[in-house]
């Protein structure tokens, strides 16, 4: 429907709805939609809300999930002009504000986002639970730009030693990861390294910080072209921090696409057998297996077996988050998109039924899971990874 036509409909009373508005339960509304859309029919969920919406129904949560559906079917326009509309209803509405930010990025009109987003960092103020409350909204529901603004906003504002501000950094250092800037990853890292030393949150253990840092640094390396110096960063974060598997992982898949094949699969064959050597001596080890699994998923090899071992950890240890994005993984790399959209919905449940998402463990299964929709057809806006 065009903005004319929204605004043509009548606005709300003083309670939120609309007079001689039908009457119906909007929580149950919203919950069949998103049944649909776990089957990946977004046109049958958005038909389903709209109807509501189109028959008078004026509830902001309504609203906010009919024009995120819209938006994933690649209606940027007539999902701005929702929020816009929205945002007469409620006015000083912040999440509205910074949903209508997205949506007018989606659709291409840039200056208008960055005036929406200035509006809703200003509307939001600057009280450090609120705007982390705020920033995990948009983290659960995979819109890590909006996400990442805000956990750069707590950064700007408060001291290093606010346990808020370790938490968005943690969180940070990952959503950098993932868009490719990961000078700035390791640098926001390094300045939550010593909070988390010293400080009440016991998150990671200055060596796994470090183990981080180098990876993040080794990452942005080899963005920049510079192979050798990128693995050789890698292999010291790994020999530094044998627990480790990631950095192991990294290399092999490096080597592959740089074509050195050989040297990956000798590289891949020396972690295996060292995590093998490890599920031997405690073969009852969850973990275990897992690491193995882990292993393939990171250097995407042998994906088949990495399956295996991935069910094995998962038969052991059941409702588990990380196996879960684990096999999503797997299954992404095997092109069983289906299969790895219903892990990775698995998986986030698991990880957002506490009141606060743990810490840098969030925003790779949400960025995979708009990777994942892709693939199966949807069109989730770019807006939703990047704001820039």
């Amino acid at each position: 429907m065009a903005l004319v036509g929204l605004l043509a409909t009548r606005a709300p009373a003083a309670g939120g709805a609309a007079d001689e508005a039908p009457q119906v339960d909007v929580k149950a509304l919203i919950e069949k939609a998103r049944e649909l859309k776990v089957a990946v029919d977004y046109t049958a969920a958005r038909d389903f809300l709209k109807k509501s919406f189109d028959a008078g129904v004026r509830d902001r949560l309504l609203a906010i999930e009919l024009a995120e559906t819209e938006l994933f079917l690649g209606l940027a326009a007539p999902a701005a002009a929702r929020f816009e509309v929205a945002l007469l209803w409620n006015e000083n509405d912040v999440e509205i504000m910074f949903w209508s930010a997205l949506a007018e990025k989606a659709a291409g009109r840039d200056e208008k986002a960055a005036a929406l987003l200035t509006k809703a960092l200003r509307a939001a103020g600057d009280d450090e639970n609120r705007l982390y409350e705020m920033a995990e909204i948009f983290l659960r529901r995979g819109a890590l730009s909006l996400a990442g603004v805000i956990y750069e906003r707590i950064l700007a504002l408060y001291p290093r030693e606010s346990q808020f501000d370790v938490f968005a950094s943690l969180h940070l250092a990952q959503y950098y990861m993932l868009v490719g800037k990961n000078d700035k990853a390791a640098e926001v890292l390094k300045r939550a390294k010593k909070p988390m030393e010293f400080g009440d949150v016991d998150i990671l253990a200055p060596h796994e910080a470090d183990y981080w840092i180098a990876i993040f640094t080794a990452l942005g390396q080899l963005e920049s072209g510079n192979l050798d110096a990128g693995l050789d960063r890698l292999r010291d974060a790994a020999a530094r921090y044998p627990i480790g598997m990631a950095a192991d992982a990294l290399v092999v898949r490096e080597l592959q696409k740089a074509g050195r094949s050989d040297e990956a699969a000798g590289a891949y064959a020396l972690v295996l057998r060292r995590l093998i050597a490890a599920l031997g001596n405690d073969p009852e080890d969850a973990d275990a297996y897992h690491s193995i699994a882990l292993l393939a998923a990171i250097s995407q090899r042998d994906t088949k077996a990495g399956l295996g071992y991935c069910q094995w950890a998962m038969d052991m240890k059941p409702f588990t988050a990380e196996y879960y994005d684990t096999q999503a993984a797997l299954l992404y790399s095997a092109g069983r998109y289906d299969k790895a959209l219903v892990s990775q919905n698995r998986a986030i449940d698991l990880v957002t039924s506490q009141r606060w998402v743990e810490a840098g463990a969030f925003a790779p299964m949400a960025w995979r899971r708009l990777d994942i929709l892709e693939k199966l057809g949807l069109k989730p806006p770019r807006a939703y990874r990047r704001f820039d």
